[in-house]
């Protein structure tokens, strides 16, 4: 067990951030309809509707990581 402590510390973190991540984007949604929405309607105010947006779409633009130790490129 000690020898695997850090790999399983560190899978259960990324586990953790994993099922925030998944659960960040329907509360984003919700938040973009209750507030960003009503903005955009009563005031003509973008601003929250960009916030919003930008959260939900920006991790798309990130570029692919790997975990230290591994590389991205396969052996030959």
């Amino acid at each position: 067990m000690r020898p695997l402590k850090p790999q399983i510390v560190l899978a259960a973190t990324l586990l953790v951030i994993s099922t925030a991540l998944q659960v960040a984007g329907p509360i984003l949604i919700s938040i973009g309809l209750d507030r960003a929405l009503p903005a955009v309607l009563d005031d003509a105010d973008w601003m929250p509707t960009f916030v919003v947006g930008g959260s939900i779409f920006s991790p798309a633009l990130w570029p692919p990581c790997s975990l230290p130790g591994t590389s991205s490129s396969r052996p030959s």
